[in-house]
């Protein structure tokens, strides 16, 4: 019985941890949507001449979920902060990084698992549309 009370004890310790750190998160300002939105169309504009439409639908979607669920407004306006200064922390590259790397693996495999391929740098999944000449 003795050697159960401590590991009890611990388990019981890391939970009351683990409850303080995600009340203190809860607490945290979530990132405005509009914040959200306005990175999700300068990832687009950004992203269409390289990865197609459904491409970047998908590499943006995913980005801008990671950080939805990743940050809080905090550590969202500090990374958009340093973004603009150009000088981003160790920490927050590597995030960066991590991101980039999990989302252009979502990408490449929903568009594996529809049967599409993603474009060679410069050209675009689907053709742009056809200029009719305002007729």
């Amino acid at each position: 019985m003795s050697l159960k009370f401590p590991l009890i004890s611990r388990v019981l310790t890391l939970f009351l941890i683990l409850l303080f750190v995600s009340e203190v998160h809860a607490f945290a300002e979530e990132i405005p949507e509009e914040a959200l939105m306005v990175d999700y169309t300068n990832c687009m504009t950004g992203c269409s001449e390289f990865e197609g439409p459904l491409g970047c639908e998908i590499l943006c979607g995913c980005t801008v979920e990671r950080f939805k669920v990743a940050l809080n407004e905090e550590t969202y306006n500090l990374l958009q902060d340093q973004l603009g200064k150009n000088e981003v922390s160790v920490e927050n590259r590597a995030f960066l990084d991590e991101t980039a790397f999990l989302c252009v693996a979502e990408m490449d495999e929903l568009m594996a698992e529809f049967g599409l391929e993603v474009p060679p740098e410069g050209e675009l999944l689907l053709p742009p549309p056809e200029d009719d000449g305002g007729q």
